[in-house]
Formats: C-alpha cells, structure tokens, sequence
C-alpha cells in the first residue's frame, strides 16, 4: 500500500543529539540571581507582613507585595529548574531534518532535506556570532545554541540559514552526506 515506504523511510534515525545547555558561568549567573531574588523578596514579604515594618522607602501595599514577592519567589525557585530541562534535540532522517528548544518548543519543527541547497562545518562562537544561548536571530540566521565549540550550518533555498550548535559536528556532517547524497560545502 502507498505511504509503508514512507513510514519506513522516515522511522529510520541516521544521526539523533541531545545537548543540554552547557556553560558553567550561565549557572554561575543564574544560581546567584535567583538566590538574591529569593533573599531580598523573602526578607521584604518578613519585614512587612510578620514584624509590620513597611518594607522600602515607598512601601507596596500588603496585596501588592504578596503578589510581587510571591512572583519573585516563584522565578526565583524556577530559573534554576528550566535551565536544567533546556536542551537543543536535533535528528536526523532519510528525509528531513528534526529539531527543538525544549521547553521553547514543545513540537519538533521539521525542514525537508529538499530545502537544503548546502551545509558545512563550523565554529559556533555563542555570545559572538549570536549574542547568546538559546534560540537567536542575526542577519537572516536562525541560531539554536545549547554550547560553543562545532556547529552546522544549513543554508536553505529560500536564501535564510539554520546554525545548530553540536557536540558532534563530524557525526552530524556525515549523516547530512548520507541523507541527501552530499551538498556540502567545504
């Protein structure tokens, strides 16, 4: 029956990564932020709603601290955890090319490998080439950063670009040469 092959063809991994979000000084910024938040917004919550002393110069009203101190708090606690889920997953298929930003984006996003005019080897530079971690925009570039080190880059025909950092570049590489018959640029 039509579509078997297909299913076939597209269950077949030829390259599958997982990067969790790598830079040590992100956490050294990320731990103490939170900690300060937490400390200052849980010495301000004490100071006014359990020793009554208005909390600050021009002090907020008791909702008005409950709802921004418990905010805080709650930021506070959950920045260290979504960092700790971020993670750039990309894999490769006969077919296509799939990839996510977890928790950004919860669905796979998918390009054909017939949208693919080249791709080649590189460098990735986070904060250089593209002002940071995560997923990032610069000049018609489409960034997904989870480290610095190797990185694809495809350039699709519409004329705009997808950089994907990898811990494996080589890997990556080679799956892309053997998915669609080597487009490479060198």
């Amino acid at each position: 029956p039509r579509g078997v092959e297909d299913v076939i063809e597209y269950t077949e991994v030829l390259y599958r990564e997982k990067q969790k979000m790598g830079s040590t000084w992100i956490w050294f910024f990320i731990v103490p932020t939170s900690l300060l938040l937490l400390i200052i917004f849980s010495y301000g919550m004490y100071q006014q709603f359990v020793r009554g002393k208005p909390w600050g110069d021009e002090p907020l009203s008791d909702s008005g601290l409950a709802i921004l101190g418990g905010s805080m708090i709650a930021l506070s606690l959950s920045l260290p955890y979504i960092f700790s889920r971020m993670r750039l997953e990309v894999t490769v298929y006969p077919g296509r090319i799939e990839y996510r930003f977890f928790p950004f984006q919860i669905k796979n996003r998918s390009v054909p490998l017939e949208r693919i005019a080249s791709y080649e080897g590189i460098e990735v530079r986070p904060i250089r080439d593209f002002g940071g971690f995560g997923i990032r925009r610069r000049k018609g570039e489409w960034g997904y950063i989870a480290d610095g080190g190797g990185g694809v880059r495809l350039r699709l025909k519409d004329g705009s670009s997808l950089v994907f950092s990898s811990a494996d570049p080589s890997a990556f590489l080679l799956a892309l040469d053997s998915a669609t018959g080597g487009r490479r640029t060198y």
